[in-house]
């Protein structure tokens, strides 16, 4: 598969639906791989060897769309990215999201572009109440929420932390 390939729309929609899996259960195997090595005793084994299934399951299933489609490489990448940003640097993050105003961008930002993407294809299926409504609506508040928690974070207004 060409890069010209991995870049139309028909391959990165379904990349980008299925790197949701990827991320989750990369986290979920970074963090709990992250709490064995810290404290490699056999406490809270039953839990940790749950989220090491679960966390494989969620995170790994997915990957055969990717030998079906021929995007295994992507999707492992963005699996493995997961794992490692989970497990190096979890104090870092669980510190940056700690800001509500942070929240609020990746929050907004994830329903804006949800809806653009929503409005864009019903738009090329000729689908214009459908457009306006679902891309509409989500666009717009997803808009509102992802540049709320911007002007707050360069104003330099604290968040609830």
């Amino acid at each position: 598969m060409s890069i010209s390939d991995l870049m139309s729309l028909e391959t990165v929609g379904p990349i980008a639906f299925i790197s949701i899996f990827h991320v989750i259960g990369g986290v979920a195997l970074g963090i709990t791989l992250r709490g064995w090595a810290n404290n490699p005793t056999r406490e809270n084994l039953f839990r940790r060897a749950f989220f090491l299934v679960w966390g494989g399951m969620f995170g790994c299933m997915p990957l055969v769309f990717g030998v079906e489609n021929g995007t295994l490489a992507v999707q492992v990448v963005v699996l493995l990215i997961a794992i490692a940003v989970s497990f190096f640097w979890l104090d870092r993050l669980r510190e940056m999201f700690s800001d509500q105003n942070v929240v609020l961008v990746g929050f907004g930002g994830i329903f804006l572009i949800a809806g653009l993407v929503a409005g864009g294809a019903l738009l090329r299926e000729r689908e214009w109440l459908f457009a306006a409504l679902f891309g509409g609506i989500f666009s717009l508040v997803g808009g509102g929420i992802f540049f709320a928690g911007l002007r707050n974070l360069l104003r330099g207004t604290p968040g609830e932390e």
